[in-house]
C-alpha cells in the first residue's frame, strides 16, 4: 500500500520503498523551500514564535491562542497535520500524531488533539509538522 509522496518527486512510496528511494536531492531541496516559505507566509504570519531557545526542524512555537490561528488556517488551506508537540516551560510534555486517524488533513484530528493539551493545563509552546502537498504551494 501507498503511503506518503516523496518530498522531490512525488512517486508514491511505502515506508520500505522510502528506505532505497533516491531522487535528485536538488528537487527535493526546492520543494522543501517553497514549503518552508509557503508556511511563513500563510500560516504563520502575523504570529509570534515563543522561541523556547531551540530549534527544531525549523519548527516555530506558539502559545494557545497564536496555535488557533495556526489549525485555523491549516483548515482553510487543506494543509494537514502530521502530529502536534508541546513543551511547557521549555521541555517536551507530550505528542499527539496523525496515526490515530486516517487522514492528515482531517481538521477533527488536530483539533481534538489540540484540546487533549490544552484541558492538560498546556497554554503555550505549541508546534506541529505540516502535510503541504505539491497542489497546495501552487495555490
Amino acid at each position: 500500500m501507498k503511503t506518503t509522496g516523496c518530498d522531490g518527486c512525488g512517486e508514491q512510496l511505502d515506508t520500505i520503498d522510502e528506505l532505497f528511494h533516491q531522487c535528485n536531492e536538488e528537487i527535493k531541496q526546492d520543494f522543501r523551500l517553497r514549503r518552508w516559505k509557503w508556511i511563513k507566509e500563510n500560516i504563520e504570519h502575523g504570529l509570534e514564535n515563543s522561541e523556547i531557545g531551540m530549534t527544531i526542524n525549523s519548527r516555530s512555537y506558539f502559545s494557545q491562542n497564536d496555535f488557533e490561528t495556526v489549525l485555523e488556517r491549516c483548515e482553510k488551506y487543506g494543509v494537514g497535520i502530521w502530529g502536534i508537540e508541546t513543551w511547557p516551560n521549555n521541555e517536551f510534555f507530550g505528542c499527539r500524531v496523525r496515526e490515530e486517524v486516517e487522514y492528515a488533513t482531517d481538521p477533527l484530528w488536530y483539533w481534538k488533539a489540540y484540546r487533549y493539551f490544552v484541558d492538560l493545563g498546556v497554554h503555550r509552546n505549541f508546534t506541529c509538522s505540516f502535510h503541504i502537498t505539491e497542489e497546495i504551494l501552487k495555490k
